[in-house]
């Protein structure tokens, strides 16, 4: 998986380097073309002449004013004149005595030299005359705006074209660092980025090719933290799926073959003890009928023809234990009412039993005789249960439909299951009652997977409940 990472982390590296090469050299074509030499110079003498223009209207504007003055002037005026407000006569565009101009103090405040050129104060020309009396007059005249404002641009741009030629490496590199610098942290945030988007698209996939390792290793027991979302979370929860299946596929494989293993021997066993039973027992009582003597002999002999007849018949029933567990027969199921299967099992315990009522219209697809024999086991061994725990024999038995299937509850006070032993309960060789084969429950359970149905057990110091659940068979409704 590292490899992976190192793969997903160039990808990323390079997917952000390779814009850097056309947009350098994309940037670095504007700079040169905007401080190529020749189209500054050729910038700059554009501009020269655009000042030069400016220049001549303004030489010509000057000689246009003084016109005007030498015309508005006359050497007998006095600072005193009605036509002269405070030694100061503004002119209109025209040449006229403008009486409404508004003039900038910069104006009213300058000191022109007297008989001299024009001078510009605050976008005004302003000239000066001697006047009669001694003293000065002066005359102005405001430029047209758009000249000022053309000759100020100009100026301002050939100052700038004239920075840039002197300082075209620095105007370089004012352009080249903020771009270098702004790639630089791109290029920080981005592996920053990359290197925890590697790290997180890996981890799961290391996690899962640890997991395979283990699975393939043999542990069925092997999970792997599956992440919320995405696609590799949910390729995690299928491989636990997976892995889950498998265990219980290979649970199932044991059982099965511990199954069939057990059946096999409980085949040989009950053929192997069957047969011998019965000439044993003739035989006994065959010498007890023989011996007519009453004495001490007869006595042994009528003792001896009692124990062997007891233990014969508990041979039988261990015989017929394992032939049942052996043959496991197919079962035959036919339209049962349920309550009548209730109240059979009801005569059978008495008091020990207590049945839930259930409706009298209640009926099911089922086998009788193996369901009964199944509840049968499992309220023998809830009584036994109670008796362990030294508690008052009670079972109580329930029959409900639940999900379109008839459920069978068996419930006990017993001493219960310790939770270690639960998912042996119907292994063959298992028994928690201390005597017995363990046969009685691997039966039920054999009963009731040859009905389609499944059996819950849950367990604890309080006692122990039995769940059957037997599904509705569609293909033999028609019993009905």
């Amino acid at each position: 998986m590292q490899s992976l990472r190192s793969r997903l982390l160039i990808l990323v590296l390079l997917a952000t380097l390779l814009p850097a090469v056309p947009l350098s050299y994309a940037v670095r074509t504007l700079l040169d073309h905007s401080l190529n030499p020749a189209t500054r110079d050729q910038s700059l003498l554009g501009l020269e002449a655009g000042l030069e223009e400016s220049r001549q209207a303004l030489h010509l504007r000057k000689e246009t004013f003084l016109a005007a003055v030498s015309q508005a002037w006359r050497p007998q005026m006095t600072v005193i004149d009605p036509l002269v407000e405070s030694g100061l006569v503004p002119l209109d565009a025209d040449g006229h005595r403008d009486a409404d101009a508004v003039v900038p103090d910069a104006v009213r405040t300058a000191s022109p030299p007297v008989d001299g050129e024009p001078r510009r104060f605050d976008d005004w020309l302003v000239t000066a005359r001697r006047a009669a009396d001694g003293g000065t007059v002066l005359f102005a005249q405001p430029l047209p705006a758009d000249m000022v404002a053309r000759a100020d641009e100009i100026t301002g741009a050939i100052s700038l074209l004239n920075s840039l030629r002197l300082d075209s490496g620095a105007v370089r590199r004012s352009f080249v660092l903020p771009f270098l610098v702004a790639y630089v942290l791109t290029f920080g945030v981005t592996l920053t980025i990359a290197l925890w988007a590697a790290r997180r698209t890996a981890r799961p996939l290391e996690d899962l090719a640890a997991g395979a390792r283990r699975v393939g290793e043999g542990d069925l027991d092997a999970r792997v933290a599956a992440p919320t979302g995405g696609e590799i979370g949910d390729l995690a929860a299928a491989f636990n799926a997976m892995v889950e299946r498998l265990a219980r596929q290979r649970r199932d494989l044991a059982r099965l073959e511990k199954m069939a293993a057990w059946r096999n021997m409980a085949r040989v066993l009950a053929h192997e003890i069957k047969n011998p039973l019965t000439p044993i027992l003739l035989a006994v009582q065959e010498t007890r009928r023989s011996y007519s003597n009453d004495d001490a002999h007869a006595r042994a002999l009528s003792d001896c023809e009692t124990i062997v007849t007891e233990e014969v018949e508990g041979l039988r029933d261990l015989v017929r234990s394992f032939s049942d567990f052996a043959r496991m027969p197919q079962p035959e199921p036919a339209d049962e009412p349920v309550g009548a299967l209730i109240e059979d099992l009801g005569r059978l315990y008495g008091d020990r039993l207590n049945t839930a009522d259930v409706p009298v219209d209640l009926h099911w697809i089922f086998d009788a005789a193996q369901i009964r024999r199944a509840l049968v086991n499992l309220i023998d061994n809830g009584l036994t249960a109670c008796r362990r725990a030294d508690r008052q024999e009670s079972v109580q038995l329930e029959a409900a439909l639940v999900d379109d299937a008839l459920t069978w509850t068996v419930a006990d006070r017993g001493d219960g299951i310790p939770a270690e032993h639960l998912d042996r309960v119907f292994e063959p060789d298992f028994t928690s009652g201390g005597g017995g084969m363990g046969l009685g429950l691997p039966i039920v359970a054999g009963i009731v997977e040859g009905h389609g149905g499944r059996i819950d057990i849950s367990s604890g110091p309080e006692g122990t409940r039995f769940v059957l659940s037997l599904p509705r068979d569609p293909e033999k409704e028609n019993l009905r």
